[in-house]
């Protein structure tokens, strides 16, 4: 289970990502990856050569300054609170979904970090905050809360669990969709998630678009490409293929088509046309897998 918590890890090695919004905005991160203090998110107004906002990974999270005692702060964008004999848990942290309740589990521990995700090419960029609690005996509950930036430094949606936990998001270049993982309470085994899946909501309404509830949920690929959704997992064991699927909210409609493994790997690009493959894993030939012709297509709802 802690693996899904750890994946910010795999941008230790990064002290500075840029990105190159659309217009006058460039988005850039500078990391540390032993003080949050030093994780900065800034956004830079390139007509006017200068920074328009700045802050740290952790500043703006609800779970960082929780009136609890810390009781561990290794220092890497992550601190752990202690819980016991609390009363107004619910209350206290934002989005809390809780996995089983008795009289038996009593809360101890409450692990919190934050991550940035930017996409390059997007105009938004999304924050992460999460906060696992744990009791005497197992995980009790998780929360997240999503701050959904656009390349200006403005504040576009406040995100939080509410009856799953929301893990890898993409937007759309529009602002208008969002595309997540999810996950919802544990198996008796607390070896794994019970329902796993991916869900598409209008941003601005949180109205849910799409629920698929998927088994391999460690497969789900996800992407967005300026305004299409895109979602691919293990369709066949066997034969190793992949049920990829496009989304265009703004049309109502989903393409969806099996792919083998090697192309799907050598999906470089989804137009409005379709998905673009290369022959090889380099740059060179490429063709267009054709929504209108190859894909079968419905309607999202």
């Amino acid at each position: 289970m802690m693996k899904k918590f750890q994946c910010f890890l795999s941008l230790v090695a990064m002290f500075f990502f840029f990105l190159q919004a659309h217009g006058q905005y460039i988005i850039k991160y500078s990391f540390h990856p032993h003080d949050p203090d030093s994780c900065i998110v800034s956004f830079v107004d390139t007509v006017k050569n200068e920074v328009i906002r700045s802050f740290t990974l952790v500043e703006y999270s609800p779970y960082w300054n929780l009136a609890y005692p810390e009781i561990k702060h290794s220092g890497r964008k992550n601190k752990t609170f202690g819980l016991t004999n609390s009363k107004t848990l619910k209350e206290d942290i934002p989005g809390l979904i809780t996995y089983k309740e008795s009289k038996d589990l009593i809360p101890v521990e409450g692990y919190t970090f934050s991550q940035v995700q930017i996409v390059p090419e997007n105009n938004f960029i999304i924050v992460y905050h999460y906060m696992m609690v744990l009791s005497t005996e197992r995980l009790y509950g998780y929360a997240t809360v999503l701050h959904i930036y656009n390349s200006a430094g403005k504040i576009h949606r406040e995100i939080i669990s509410s009856d799953v936990e929301i893990e890898e998001a993409y937007i759309t270049n529009d602002g208008k969709y969002l595309i997540y993982r999810f996950g919802v309470g544990l198996t008796e085994a607390d070896s794994e998630m019970s329902k796993t899946g991916y869900r598409i909501i209008n941003i601005e309404t949180l109205d849910i678009l799409v629920h698929e509830e998927v088994e391999t949920r460690d497969v789900i690929g996800m992407a967005t490409w300026e305004n299409i959704l895109t979602v691919s997992y293990k369709y066949n064991n066997d034969a190793n293929e992949y049920l990829a699927l496009a989304f265009l909210p703004e049309n109502n409609l989903k393409h969806s088509i099996i792919l083998s493994e090697k192309n799907l790997f050598r999906l470089k690009e989804v137009t409005s046309d379709g998905f673009v493959i290369h022959e090889t894993d380099h740059a060179g030939e490429k063709y267009v897998i054709r929504f209108d012709k190859e894909f079968n297509t419905s309607k999202i709802r």
